[in-house]
């Protein structure tokens, strides 16, 4: 078995009395602190900073005897990456037969959907991939659709400009592969997304500043939905145009109840992980429109090490999957939400990971918008 080292979950020092007993000898007021639970999925070295102090030398002390000891935990195996079926649909049916539903009214950075009814059987969450290329004069910008059930797949985009954007798909399923129109899309007013100035500061597209005065609720749509619209009717009366909260449910201090949703469906006592839980993301789409209404920002949190469901131990496979999907639903909502990955250090399965949305502005995987002589963003 290997050692620990400085990624291994301080609930795994914690489980095990061999290492738990050298906590207790050097720096016992680690076990007082609330990050020291059994489930705490915290990783080692920055957790021990933080509850003693950075400057403390017997934080390198700790780790220097933990990283001597073997980790004698078990660990479920991390599932690996799923390939799209490149046979998903036989060669009797036809390329590019699948029906596509365009928008009618597109405005220039208001979300637009393409809709595509194909095919349902298998699992259309792993086995299909399908993107849009879409191009209005020298600018491209290419999404990645998502599975909505029904044999429905999606494809959001935020039109930056107005004018007439053709689109051509690129699919592994046949029926959905080569499908071509075009999507007129006229001009607005909208602000557009938020994005980084200047290193320091924040900005609509349209270089309307945005100064963030932001709080925190991480579980609100994880709540009873009383609790739900207590809370919008509380920010609709407060003077916050920012609101942090999580993807995924929090088991912490005060968070203890179980949510009636989740990121994945249920099987038997577990996950099913090659799917999603569409209603879930629909209530989640609900909830950031809603306060898009009240005027406040969404700064969603998409890596979550504050839980007891295993969700902060998915692997990173499963995490860009995952990533992947919620991405491609919801970069498109721009104007209504900036993604942040905060609590990626804390979680071992996150370092490292790099995703895009459509044109850069925040960590996404939807797609890239490509500028003449940028490059891909």
């Amino acid at each position: 078995m290997p050692n620990f080292h400085s990624r291994s979950s301080l609930g795994d020092v914690l489980s095990q009395p061999h290492a738990r007993a050298v906590i207790e000898e050097i720096a016992p007021e680690v076990l007082e602190s609330a990050l020291a639970q059994p489930e705490a999925s915290f990783p080692l070295g920055p957790v021990l900073s933080i509850i003693l102090d950075p400057s403390d030398v017997r934080v390198q002390v700790l780790l220097d005897r933990l990283f001597g000891l073997e980790d004698r935990s078990e660990h479920a195996v991390e599932p690996g990456p799923i390939a799209a079926r490149r046979d998903y649909e036989g060669v009797e049916i036809a390329r590019a037969s699948a029906k596509a539903q365009l928008p009618q009214a597109a405005t220039a950075n208001h979300p637009a959907e393409l809709v595509f009814s194909g095919p349902s059987h298998g699992n259309p969450f792993v086995d299909v991939e399908l993107t849009v290329r879409l191009q209005n004069g020298e600018t491209t910008v290419e999404v990645g659709a998502y599975y909505d059930g029904a044999g429905r797949y999606v494809a959001r985009f935020l039109p930056p400009a107005q004018g007439d954007w053709t689109f051509v798909t690129s699919a592994t399923a046949r029926s959905l592969d080569g499908i071509s129109g075009r999507v007129p899309v006229a001009p607005s007013d909208a602000r557009g997304p938020v994005r980084v100035v200047d290193d320091f500061h924040f900005a609509y597209s349209d270089g309307t500043p945005f100064a963030p005065l932001g709080t925190t609720a991480y579980a609100w749509t994880h709540q009873p939905e009383t609790l739900q619209e207590e809370t919008l009717k509380a920010l609709e009366a407060a003077p916050f145009n920012k609101l942090r909260m999580a993807l995924f449910p929090k088991d912490f201090l005060y968070n203890k109840n179980e949510p009636v949703r989740f990121v994945f469906p249920r099987d038997g006592e577990g996950w099913d992980t090659t799917r999603f839980d569409l209603d879930y993301f629909r209530h989640l789409e609900k909830r950031v429109a809603d306060l898009n209404a009240l005027g406040v920002e969404a700064d969603l949190i998409l890596f979550h090490p504050y839980d007891r469901w295993g969700f902060a131990d998915l692997g990173p496979d499963l995490e860009q999957r995952k990533q992947t999907f919620f991405a491609r639903g919801h970069a498109a909502m721009a104007e209504a939400l900036e993604v942040v990955d905060a609590e990626a250090a804390r979680v071992p399965a996150y370092a490292g990971m790099a995703v895009h949305d459509q044109d850069g502005w925040c960590a996404l995987e939807a797609g890239s918008l490509t500028e003449p002589g940028d490059g891909e963003a």
